[in-house]
């Protein structure tokens, strides 16, 4: 037994030297742009002048653009940079060296990822070597670029919130099954952290604040008990979110964790008007690399409908469309009428409307934008909704067609074989993935955090189903 302990112990040891190895000679010192740069922008501000702002000069006008764990990991990521190189210019720290520092960040939540993967891979009784193949699968995502960009070599928040769903959602699943209070509230402060990373996930919570006991009672597990399950795990996801929406209401007089979900409702909603040519050219145009081609010619499209005048020109945001610099500017200039794609079209309407706002005197133009966007976006699905619900589904093979299918085969196992565990351990990652089709445009990295539960489950089902299946037609 000893020698299998020490044999079992190395194997964790030589993963974990294995692992910093992989991930230290991935992460490069290329330039940190787009939402990372925000991000990035956010964290020095706070580090330098300690206030969370978008100003690039004083005075530093408070923000709450973005969601604030990424931005004090970041923070204290600026501090521990200046601690080795010495503090510098601000401009400094978006590419080369700083840069690369910075982005080690990432490391400590893949570490924290790499943990709760084995330990689902246990609890979901693989023995050690395939829950190690499960840490092992999810990180070899890293070598596909997208993935690998999202989760480590940039600022992005795909990393924390992989890391915090996935332990939150076994927690979550221990919790229930051993009735543990502990363990609740320790799913509770990392569901709340989630939703200081992913603000959608605040959503998601309340959701399972009603989920769990329900399940529990399913169960039978006394009312009183299920009570207090779902009462710890809202109060403790509230203690952390709350103060936050505090702030945010007391500075700048909006009760939320974040900005653009007017945004992203809105972007959705401008979607549900796909013609008939749109909606099944979407097929093609938004499938995995390489069956776009394949798809395309099925469907009977060609390259060109991309492209200005084509009848998916619309659907076409790559930077390098023949009129992606024309579409970008009219977007900049808020001329929405003069944009091609729906993503430029919802973005230039915001803008001119907080321009308007602006213009008008009132007193908090994002706040206004931002609800003005969320009211005519549900007043659009509202009149829609079978469009709405239509656009879902190809939202779906979007941005999870990796792991949609096998979210869904697990919780209906679950259910089947009354596993509360297993569907509470399902339940937040296939919550987050219907939340971002329904209600925003679920690029494929909004689904990412997902795939660490995902690659778990189907290594559970190689591992219990399939010998099985070979006994019973042995």
């Amino acid at each position: 037994m000893q020698s299998r302990l020490r044999l079992e112990w190395l194997m964790l040891l030589v993963t974990a030297v294995a692992l910093l190895v992989f991930w230290s000679a991935r992460i490069t010192d290329a330039a940190i742009v787009d939402d990372p740069a925000q991000n990035l922008l956010m964290s020095l501000n706070l580090e330098r002048a300690g206030v969370i702002s978008l100003s690039e000069s004083a005075p530093r006008i408070p923000s709450m653009q973005r969601e604030p764990v990424p931005i004090l990991v970041g923070a204290l990521a600026v501090r521990a940079v200046d601690a080795v190189l010495g503090a510098a210019q601000e401009s400094e720290y978006f590419h080369g060296e700083r840069a690369r520092l910075l982005k080690f960040q990432n490391v400590a939540w893949l570490a924290l990822l790499s943990i709760t993967t084995f330990k689902i891979g246990r609890w979901l009784g693989l023995a050690p070597v395939p829950s190690l193949l499960c840490v092992v699968l999810s990180n070899l995502l890293l070598l596909q670029v997208d993935y690998g960009t999202y989760l480590l070599n940039s600022l992005y928040t795909e990393a924390s919130a992989a890391a915090l769903l996935s332990a939150g959602s076994l927690l979550l699943s221990m919790a229930i099954s051993r009735r543990s209070l502990k363990l609740m509230a320790l799913a509770g402060l990392s569901f709340g952290l989630l939703s200081l990373v992913k603000a959608g996930f605040l959503y998601v919570t309340i959701g399972l604040v009603v989920a769990a006991p329900c399940l529990s009672l399913l169960a039978r597990v006394p009312i009183r008990d299920a009570a207090k399950q779902a009462a710890v795990l809202g109060a403790l996801a509230a203690i952390v979110v709350l103060p936050w929406m505090c702030r945010d209401y007391l500075t700048l007089g909006y009760f939320a964790i974040a900005l653009r979900g007017g945004d992203a409702v809105y972007n959705r909603a401008i979607m549900d008007q796909m013609t008939r040519d749109e909606y099944i050219g979407s097929i093609y145009v938004w499938a995995p690399y390489p069956l776009g081609g394949v798809f395309r010619r099925i469907l009977g499209y060609s390259r060109t409908d991309q492209e200005e005048g084509g009848r998916v020109q619309r659907l076409n945001e790559s930077s390098t469309s023949s009129f992606a610099a024309r579409d970008k500017a009219a977007e900049e200039a808020g001329r929405a009428q003069d944009t091609v794609t729906y993503y430029r079209r919802a973005r230039a309407d915001a803008i001119r409307w907080t321009r308007q706002l602006i213009a008008d005197g009132d007193p908090n133009p994002l706040k206004a934008a931002d609800l003005e966007m969320r009211r005519r976006a549900m007043a659009m699905i509202l009149q829609h909704p079978w469009r709405h619900a239509a656009l879902t589904l190809t939202l779906l093979w979007r941005g999870a067609y990796f792991n949609f299918v096998p979210l869904v085969a697990a919780f209906v196992y679950a259910v089947r074989r009354r596993s509360k565990e297993l569907q509470l351990l399902v339940l937040p990652s296939l919550a987050l993935v219907l939340f971002y089709a329904l209600l925003a445009t679920l690029e494929s990295r909004y689904s990412m955090p997902t795939y660490p539960i995902v690659i778990c489950l189907l290594v559970a089902f190689a591992s219990h189903v399939v010998p099985r299946l070979q006994e019973k037609n042995q």
